[in-house]
C-alpha cells in the first residue's frame, strides 16, 4: 500500500513515531511503525539538509563565543551557538518561499500499512494526545 502525505506532515509526524516506538508492542505493530521510521527518516534528513543550506545561503550566521573566544555551546540543542543563522530581511520572502514549496512537496511512503487504533487499544497503551494528533494521517480505525 503507498501512503501519500506532505513533507510537512512528515516532519510533524517522525518525532511522534518515535515516542510511540519506545513502546511495548506486539512485534508486527513494532515492525510496522519502525518501517514507518526508517522510511521517514531519510524524507526528514533531506529536508533538514536542504533547509540549512538554504539558511546558510541567506542567512546571516550569530557569532557567540565566550569571553576567551571559544565557541558557546547550546547543550540543550547538542550544538555550538555559532551554528545558529538569522535569515537576512532582505531574503525572508525568499525563505518564506522556498520553505513553503519544501513543506508542500508530496511524500509516498511505499510498501507500508496503516497503523491500527484499535490493535493499540488491545494493549492498553497510554498514548498522549499530542501523539496521537500527529499520527493520524497514518492511522485507521477498524470500526
Amino acid at each position: 500500500m503507498d501512503i501519500i502525505i506532505k513533507l510537512k506532515d512528515a516532519i510533524e509526524i517522525f518525532p511522534a513515531l518515535n515516542i510511540l516506538a519506545q513502546s511495548k508492542l506486539p512485534a508486527n505493530e513494532s515492525y510496522r511503525i519502525g518501517k514507518f521510521i526508517r522510511k521517514l527518516s531519510g524524507e526528514v534528513a533531506d529536508y533538514e539538509a536542504a533547509r540549512g543550506g538554504l539558511l546558510k545561503g541567506l542567512g546571516e550566521q550569530r557569532a557567540e563565543v565566550n569571553k576567551d573566544g571559544t565557541p558557546k555551546l547550546d547543550r540543550e540543542a547538542n550544538r555550538v551557538m555559532s551554528d545558529i543563522y538569522d535569515i537576512k530581511p532582505e531574503y525572508l520572502d525568499e525563505w518564506n518561499a522556498a520553505i513553503k514549496t519544501m513543506l508542500d512537496e508530496e511524500v509516498t511512503l511505499s510498501g507500508v500499512a496503516m497503523i491500527s487504533i484499535d490493535r493499540l487499544d488491545k494493549f492498553g497503551l497510554e498514548i498522549e494526545p499530542f501523539v496521537m494528533a500527529a499520527l493520524d494521517l497514518l492511522i485507521e480505525d477498524d470500526a
